[in-house]
C-alpha cells in the first residue's frame, strides 16, 4: 500500500564544490615538514550571519571564512590576489523537513504533493546561479554511481501534478474561499490549519529557499504562518519538543557515505518524546527500516548496494 511505502522528504540536494580561504595574515615558512606553517594563536570570531562574516572576510578582518562562498562574494574576490582559491568538494543537503506527525503533513498524499511544489530549478538557477553545486534528483548523489538508483521517484516542480494529488486526496477549495480544505471520507469538510513554516534568516540560501516554497504554497491555496527566524528560534520548533513545525528549511552534512539513510531516517530515531531527535521528521516505515538495516550491517558490498537502491525507492 502506497501509504506505507512512500518516503517524501522533499529534499533539494546540492553538491557544494568550492569555497575560498583568505591568505591575509599567513606568513610563509619553509621546511615546516608534516606539521605545516605555524601561527602563534588562533582567534575565533562568531558572526551572526553570512553577510557579516563575508564583509569581515573581504575587509581582511578575518583570515578564514567557514561559509561556502556565494556567487556574489566569489565574483567580487576571484581576481583579487589577496585571496587564495582552494577547492572543497563535499556532499551537503539543503532540504525541506516535513513533520510526519503533524496534520496535514502527516498525510503521505499531502507530503507527496508538497514534493511537487518546491521549485528546485528556480532556486538553483536564480538563487545559486548554478554556482558551487549541482542539482540532484535523488537523495543519493549520482556520482556515487553504484549506490545511485536512477529509477527512484523524481519530484520536479509541477504545480498541476501537485494540485491533482491534493484533489484526489480530498484537499480542494470546497467553499470558494481561495484556501484548501479537506473533505473526510464521511464528507465532513475540515479547514486546513496554516502550516507552521520556519526558514533560517541567518542563512541567505535557506532563507531564499523558504521564500520560494512559501510563495508556491500560498499560490495553490495552502496558507502558512511563515517565520524567517534565527537559528535558535528554528531549532526550538524543529528539533525540540513539542516539534510544533510543519516545514523547516534544514541543512545536513557533509556526508562521506550512504549510511546516513539509516542514521537519519530509521524509525528507531523517530523519538518525539525527547529533544534533538535524529529523525526529527518522524518518518517511520517498516519496509524502509528493513532495507537500511541491511545497508548498515551488510556483510558484503553487493548486499549493501542492493539495500541502498531499494531504500531510495521508498
Amino acid at each position: 500500500n502506497l501509504k506505507k511505502l512512500l518516503l517524501i522528504p522533499t529534499l533539494l540536494f546540492l553538491m557544494l564544490s568550492a569555497t575560498l580561504l583568505s591568505s591575509r595574515g599567513i606568513q610563509t615558512q619553509t621546511n615546516y615538514g608534516k606539521w605545516g606553517p605555524r601561527t602563534d594563536y588562533v582567534q575565533l570570531i562568531i558572526y551572526g550571519s553570512y553577510e557579516a562574516e563575508a564583509a569581515a572576510f573581504q575587509a581582511g578582518s578575518v583570515d578564514v571564512m567557514d561559509w561556502p562562498l556565494d556567487y556574489d562574494t566569489y565574483t567580487a574576490i576571484k581576481d583579487d590576489t589577496n585571496f587564495v582559491k582552494e577547492p572543497l568538494t563535499m556532499y551537503d543537503i539543503y532540504d525541506i523537513d516535513i513533520n510526519n506527525l503533524k496534520w496535514p503533513t502527516s498525510d503521505y498524499r499531502f507530503r507527496q504533493a508538497l514534493g511537487y511544489l518546491i521549485d528546485y530549478e528556480k532556486f538553483y538557477t536564480d538563487i545559486l546561479r548554478a554556482y558551487a553545486g549541482e542539482l540532484m534528483d535523488n537523495i543519493i548523489w549520482w556520482e556515487w554511481t553504484k549506490w545511485y538508483n536512477s529509477g527512484a521517484m523524481k519530484y520536479w516542480y509541477d504545480n498541476a501534478t501537485a494540485l491533482a494529488i491534493l484533489a484526489d486526496a480530498g484537499y480542494q477549495d470546497w467553499h470558494g474561499t481561495g484556501k484548501l480544505e479537506w473533505k473526510a471520507p464521511n464528507d465532513t469538510i475540515i479547514p486546513l490549519p496554516n502550516l507552521e513554516f520556519y526558514s533560517r534568516e541567518d542563512d541567505p540560501i535557506r532563507h531564499a529557499l523558504g521564500d520560494i516554497m512559501n510563495a508556491d504554497l500560498n499560490a495553490v491555496g495552502i496558507a502558512t504562518n511563515y517565520y524567517a527566524a534565527s537559528e535558535e528560534v528554528c531549532w526550538a520548533h524543529a528539533y525540540q519538543m513539542p516539534y510544533d513545525f510543519h516545514l523547516y528549511t534544514a541543512g545536513m552534512g557533509p556526508f562521506r557515505d550512504v549510511q546516513f539513510l539509516y542514521d537519519y531516517y530509521h524509525s528507531q530515531f523517530a523519538t518525539p518524546d525527547i529533544d534533538w531527535a535524529m529523525n526529527n521528521v518522524f518518518f517511520a516505515n517498516a519496509t524502509y527500516d528493513s532495507w537500511v538495516e541491511k545497508l548498515k550491517f551488510a556483510s558484503d558490498e553487493e548486499t549493501a548496494v542492493e539495500a541502498c537502491k531499494e531504500a531510495q525507492e521508498i
